[in-house]
């Protein structure tokens, strides 16, 4: 078994909806990776889709995110969703703080608790007894599953992208991230590590 990175397919490779799919969503790796399996990419997409439809506030969904990517310290997810943060009402100081490896405490109940959430179910895939007990009294029913479906899904996509051999782990492709977004980006990281 090889154990080099997997190629993308090219669009000639692959069956017509996949790629007219692969066209219609923003080109990150990670659909062009699962492709390869071109009977996957369409739910794939159809749940990311879903997940971006939720009752959870685009904020709070973002802030779930960046928070369990950083405590997965993935560089793919956290530049993606920094974006998506930025882009969501997030701060760059919100964003520091929130990529930082301290616990969140000083954004509002909901937030540090979903920072908590994220935490907990990417270090041990469970919520502890208190968590789970304030996310059950803070967040009704449907938040409660869209939280942790979006912070499980996230977990699963960066256990995905961390396989031997993967391109993503160390490839971003920038090519459609506007310049301004992207020197955000880099202020954002220079915040989180003190740089500036």
């Amino acid at each position: 078994m090889s154990t080099s990175p997997l190629p993308f397919p090219t669009d000639e490779e692959l069956p017509e909806g996949v790629v007219w799919r692969l066209r219609d969503r923003p080109p990150i790796s990670i659909y062009r990776l699962i492709a390869t399996a071109p009977q996957l990419l369409i739910p794939w997409t159809d749940l990311v889709s879903a997940l971006y439809q939720s009752t959870v506030p685009a904020r709070l969904r973002e802030i779930a995110i960046l928070r369990q990517a950083a405590c997965a310290n993935s560089l793919y997810e956290l530049h993606q969703h920094s974006i998506l943060a930025l882009s969501n009402g997030l701060s760059k100081e919100e964003v520091a703080l929130i990529t930082s490896s301290q616990p969140v405490t000083s954004l509002s109940a909901a937030e540090n608790l979903v920072c908590r959430m994220s935490e907990q179910l990417q270090r041990s895939a469970t919520l502890d007894e208190e968590t789970f007990t304030e996310a059950r009294e803070l967040f009704d029913n449907r938040q409660f599953i869209e939280l942790v479906t979006v912070i499980s899904f996230f977990f699963v996509s960066l256990d995905f992208l961390m396989q031997p051999g993967s391109k993503l782990k160390a490839v971003i492709h920038l090519k459609a991230v506007p310049r301004r977004i992207s020197s955000q980006i880099v202020k954002v990281y220079e915040l989180r590590h003190n740089k500036m």
